[in-house]
């Protein structure tokens, strides 16, 4: 990110918000997963986006565009990835496609999360050999 393109302060504030509404909200659990992910904010033409990080396996997991304001806490249980992630509420299968598969609404920030803590989705890999030696799926628990 070139220095013309920092995030307002209080665009990561906003962003911090919800990353932490989210893990509070979360399983026991799953509570202590959320805290060992981290955050990055950058700049896609106007508008302010963050992606929540894994940063022991170096993957991103999901990215999510920043309010204006910060929303109601309805509004960010149900906010939306930025990514072309579709779920299958029923079934708890999340498919990457470009548009939206028969059955499926667009992923939330937290579907994508629990289904990443779960090992039921795993982001794409970088590397090549991690993905064969993983068989794509790795379960950060």
């Amino acid at each position: 990110m070139k220095d013309n393109d920092k995030i307002p302060v209080e665009y990561s504030d906003t962003g911090f918000k919800m990353f932490r509404h989210w893990a509070e909200s979360a399983e026991p659990d799953l509570r202590q997963l959320w805290y060992k992910c981290s955050l990055a904010f950058w700049v896609r033409g106007n508008r302010y986006i963050t992606t929540i990080r894994w940063p022991a396996f170096d993957v991103d997991i999901v990215s999510f565009i920043i309010p204006d304001t910060l929303p109601h806490d309805e509004e960010i249980d149900e906010w939306p990835c930025q990514q072309h992630l579709w779920v299958n509420p029923e079934e708890s299968i999340i498919r990457n496609d470009a548009t939206q598969p028969d059955g499926f609404v667009q992923a939330r920030v937290t579907d994508i999360i629990d289904a990443f803590f779960d090992g039921i989705w795993t982001p794409p890999w970088n590397c090549q050999m991690c993905r064969k030696r993983m068989g794509r799926l790795i379960k950060p628990r």
